[in-house]
């Protein structure tokens, strides 16, 4: 997934109050709308960082990437 079409998302919701959220995108997990901004917000914050034009969904956690892309920063750079 480009960075890009997250920051569309991005804007597209931001703008729709978190109740109607709910309601537009339908998902098994009550509330999940409710933090999605933020946490694509998080993740564009530290691709543009990163400087990294994708992003690759998974269900790690938001840490383990960061640790993990420090530590191969780290063994590259010895």
């Amino acid at each position: 997934m480009r960075v890009s079409e997250i920051k569309k998302f991005l804007n597209k919701i931001i703008p729709v109050p978190y109740n109607e959220r709910e309601k537009i995108y339908k998902l098994n997990q009550k509330y999940y709308m409710w933090g999605i901004d933020k946490a694509f917000l998080n993740v564009t914050t530290i691709a543009k960082h990163l400087e990294s034009p994708h992003i690759i969904p998974s269900n790690a956690n938001i840490a383990q990437g960061i640790i993990y892309s420090l530590a191969n920063q780290s063994l590259s750079q010895e």
